[in-house]
């Protein structure tokens, strides 16, 4: 292939190629390579080394067994000179997240059929994640998978421990203290959310903040999916909790009052939405940390 290539030409056949790579079907699969990978055509990453269309056939399908409904996309232009091209690409999973990019080295036949693939992973990025990198830099941070992790971890583990308190409180704890006369209920009540409330908000707001940040790291949208449900805890909290609070709490209420159950009853009830919001976030949390 000279310089003077035709590059929408080019394009057509390394997207023709990035297609093959998202067809489930071996023998549409091999259809597609036919038309654009050589007899005799090489493909290498670090993980495999192949050889012919067949091998590769087979090669794509092993990969599309471990990502059902995965895509490949092509994510830059093509750059070519002298028969030998460079593109950027990424992985779209089936539920949208996308894998970080990598980058192919082609060499291409006089014919206009792919000779030679020598694949790297990670090596580029694409334009929102250097969005996001530029956006973490001015906060002092650094776009690398150690801190990727560290953001991962965090959320998870946050969002896992007020999951767990607010399971607890609702499972255990509240029920003890109704089982007492009122005016026990109203008067254990008061310390026991004067603590919580400490503990809680903040596992919630590290839980926010570190799913955000996974997200932005390249984690993928459930980390911000997570991140908006435990997120969710605080404004439920000012809104809907908080009047029931301010009149448990409200100076001369008679503690041993009808009304005052019904509102430590209520309170309970509002409460196991923290819990229910709490647990989905970890659910999701944990299940991208998983597969990450």
């Amino acid at each position: 292939m000279s310089d003077s290539a035709d590059i929408a030409g080019l394009e057509h056949l390394i997207d023709t190629y990035c297609a093959a790579w998202s067809e489930p079907d071996s023998a549409q699969r091999e259809q597609i390579l036919k038309d654009v990978w050589a007899d005799d055509a090489t493909y290498t990453d670090p993980r495999a080394d192949v050889t012919g269309r067949k091998e590769l056939v087979a090669h794509i399908g092993r990969i599309l067994a471990g990502r059902p409904g995965a895509k490949v996309i092509r994510t830059s232009v093509v750059d070519a000179h002298h028969g030998l091209a460079r593109f950027a690409w990424r992985v779209v999973q089936a539920d949208g997240t996308m894998l970080p990019e990598g980058i192919d080295f082609a060499e291409i036949s006089s014919k206009g059929k792919l000779l030679r693939i020598v694949g790297f992973f990670e090596s580029a990025r694409s334009e929102r994640a250097q969005a996001s990198a530029g956006a973490l830099a001015s906060l002092g941070c650094r776009t690398s998978r150690p801190v990727l992790s560290t953001c991962e971890f965090l959320a998870t583990l946050s969002c896992a421990l007020f999951a767990g308190a607010a399971i607890y409180i609702n499972l255990v704890e509240h029920p003890a203290r109704m089982g007492c006369d009122t005016r026990i209920a109203a008067t254990v009540w008061a310390p026991s959310y004067a603590r919580a409330t400490v503990m809680q908000a903040s596992l919630a707001i590290v839980g926010l903040l570190s799913g955000v940040a996974a997200w932005l790291l390249g984690g993928g949208a459930m980390w911000l999916v997570g991140a908006m449900l435990i997120g969710s805890v605080v404004p439920f909290t000012f809104v809907v909790i908080m009047p029931t609070n301010n009149q448990l709490l409200s100076p001369g209420r008679d503690l041993a009052s009808s009304e005052t159950r019904a509102l430590l009853e209520k309170w309970g009830r509002l409460h196991a939405v923290r819990g229910l919001l709490s647990f989905a976030a970890a659910l999701v949390f944990t299940w991208s940390l998983l597969r990450a």
